[in-house]
């Protein structure tokens, strides 16, 4: 990540308060990344890996915008806060 990596942290770590809390791993540094997909099985896991490994492909992107939400047990929505960035 070129830009904006702290602030992305500081997110991070910011979710990571209240009843999360205690959820926080110091042990490891928290690397920003965005979740492709995820594979419930192990073997699925492993060849994705390979298959990805061969991959050259750069992505870049602009994040314009964070949102956090609140899913309640009723699978509703609320709003935990919004950060707008200016490109």
């Amino acid at each position: 990540m070129q830009k904006g990596n702290d602030e992305l942290i500081k997110i991070h770590d910011r979710l990571y308060t209240g009843i999360l809390r205690n959820y926080l791993f110091r042990e490891v540094t928290y690397i920003p990344r965005i979740t492709v997909g995820r594979l419930k099985k192990v073997e699925e896991f492993s060849t994705a890996i390979e298959q990805t490994a061969k991959n050259s492909t750069n992505f870049s992107t602009v994040i314009r915008e964070v949102v956090a939400e609140i899913i309640t047990d009723e699978k509703e929505t609320i709003l935990e806060f919004k950060l707008s960035y200016k490109s």
